[in-house]
């Protein structure tokens, strides 16, 4: 079963380290701003699609891994022109979604709770 295990950002800082790369490194590879890339490096944005494929490129970095689920951080050469399979949702499950990302952190900490999401959560990032 493929689960989240870690942040974006978090798995974005250690392809970086292991690849011996820095933020300079990644605008030259990637033509994505340096601004944007200290976003992602710091959690407070995640890229889109095409986004995802260029770091994942430049970092010669499984996707899906970056993206903080628990495959293998080496690439196979069909993960590199792979684009991710959408996910069948209804359209209810799709606004709740939108509304979720548009809504403050104390009303996301709050669906959270309600979920019993948040220690989930924070045990598979922390455990």
């Amino acid at each position: 079963m493929i689960e989240l295990i870690t942040t974006f950002s978090s798995r974005l800082n250690e392809a970086l380290t292991i690849r011996g790369m820095n933020a300079v490194d990644l605008v030259k590879r990637t033509g994505i701003s340096d601004a944007t890339i200290s976003q992602y490096r710091s959690g407070y944005a995640k890229p889109k699609e095409d986004k995802l494929m260029m770091l994942s490129n430049a970092l010669d970095v499984n996707p899906v891994w970056l993206m903080g689920l628990n495959v293998p951080m080496e690439c196979d050469s069909s993960c590199k022109t792979a684009k991710p399979q959408p996910i069948d949702i209804s359209r209810s499950e799709y606004k709740l979604i939108v509304a979720f990302r548009s809504a403050d952190k104390g009303t996301k900490n709050s669906v959270m709770k309600l979920l019993d999401l948040e220690n989930t959560e924070k045990n598979i990032v922390n455990g």
